[in-house]
């Protein structure tokens, strides 16, 4: 592990961090000093909690090599610990046991910098600051994205992050982020909302297949708090809404499949509600897994979504399913339930629906959320028959409607 040192120069005039150097010019006011310096195998959770490996949080323990140029410059009273820092053009490489970094053109600017070592040994326990943070590009195993910035204010130890475009969906929206991963109780928040972003370009961003394309709106709201996994999981609470029109659905044509539903051996609800009822990022955490792989019949066929809405609830650790559909040209298909994190148990029902909203074929997926299980196939004895449409479908008789949400049936105005 070592840093190397270029092109350095300093300027150290009337250092309170000095004292005993001699001052040739005490007329001046500036200290400060730049180089170019070169990373190799440096450890940046070292830097911050030292050498103790046990105590380096998993993200922070790790490789950094990489180049950049940086400016410091130093305070002349005890209010800042630094009054400037600027670290300019850094192309980075950073590797952990969770995931690789690389970073093209990261700029850095911090300023009126401090932090309180009496207080605590931990620097950014207590860090104030305000930093302008902007980069190129940013590579990872899971995501690529161009164009970062942020704008970050730190008060005693606490994150306040915001940014006037959110990258990962490539369109103007507001994003801010709470984060205090060293207060007493540690507590996190996020507040997002973005109109009109588009499906491929954030599948696209997060290196998954495209299955999906058009536009969507989403709106969250989390905020959780707590020292381990149990702990945040049991506070996880908020609001996450998902809308979209006039998308397309790659790899199945649902309305011919439900049509031919007796001979559909591979038509499976709860693999096909999975999908589109988590909405573009759970595309993407399937990465072609269990579900995507599943859901796709026929790499040729698509469907046409005209509407899709995902509203979940947060309580506690719960999840609960508020207004869960989505309609074809022919077929709607909605959901209902819930996530037990804390507990890790669910139980869900998927249904396609008439135009009553009364269920005409259902599933439900039960159990633990690491191992769920999936019922056999339910359908309504109306549907032994041939069926042709599903909008020709007349149950003649009452029923408790399985869905009453905002997505309109097929053909309804």
């Amino acid at each position: 592990t070592f840093l190397e040192f270029n092109n350095f120069e300093i300027d150290m005039l009337e250092s309170r961090l000095f004292p005993d150097m001699e001052l040739h010019s005490p007329a001046k006011k500036r200290t400060f000093m730049t180089m170019d310096v070169q990373t190799r195998d440096l450890n940046p959770g070292e830097i911050f909690w030292g050498e103790d490996g046990d105590t380096i949080p998993d993200f922070l323990n790790g490789k950094l090599n990489g180049d950049f140029s940086l400016e410091i410059h130093f305070p002349h009273d005890e209010s800042t610990r630094l009054k400037k820092v600027d670290l300019r053009e850094a192309d980075l490489h950073f590797i952990n046991v969770k995931d690789t970094f690389e970073t093209s053109s990261l700029n850095l600017l911090a300023s009126e910098i401090y932090w309180n070592n009496d207080q605590e040994n931990n620097l950014l326990a207590t860090l104030d600051g305000d930093i302008q943070f902007s980069m190129k590009r940013l590579e990872t195993d899971y995501f690529d994205i161009d164009d970062l910035k942020y704008i970050i204010e730190i008060r005693d130890g606490v994150f306040d992050i915001s940014t006037e475009k959110t990258r990962f969906f490539a369109k103007a929206g507001a994003g801010n982020y709470t984060l205090a991963p060293f207060a007493e109780v540690p507590y996190y928040q996020l507040i997002l909302k973005v109109e009109g972003f588009d499906v491929t370009e954030l599948l696209t961003a997060l290196k998954s297949d495209t299955l999906l394309s058009g536009t969507m709106d989403i709106y969250m709201d989390l905020s959780l708090k707590g020292g381990d996994t149990e702990e945040l999981l049991s506070s996880l609470n908020g609001e996450l809404n998902l809308y979209g029109e006039n998308l397309l659905l790659y790899g199945i044509d649902l309305d011919e499949v439900i049509k031919k539903f007796k001979r559909s051996q591979n038509f499976n609800l709860v693999d096909l509600g999975a999908v589109m009822f988590a909405g573009p990022a759970g595309l993407a955490l399937t990465k072609g897994g269990n579900y995507a792989s599943m859901l796709v019949a026929n790499y040729g066929d698509t469907s046409f979504v005209t509407e899709i809405v995902s509203d979940w609830q947060f309580e506690n650790g719960t999840i609960l399913l508020k207004d869960v559909a989505f309609a074809t040209e022919e077929s709607r298909v909605a959901a209902k339930g819930w996530l037990d994190l804390q507990q890790d148990s669910l139980d869900i029902s998927f249904a396609v629906i008439d135009k009553k909203g009364c269920n005409l074929i259902g599933q439900d997926l039960y159990g633990s959320t690491k191992d769920p299980e999936k019922s056999k196939i339910k359908l309504i004895s109306t549907l032994l028959a041939p069926v042709t449409n599903l909008l020709e479908v007349t149950l003649g008789i009452d029923c408790e409607p399985f869905y009453e949400g905002r997505v309109k049936h097929p053909g309804s105005k």
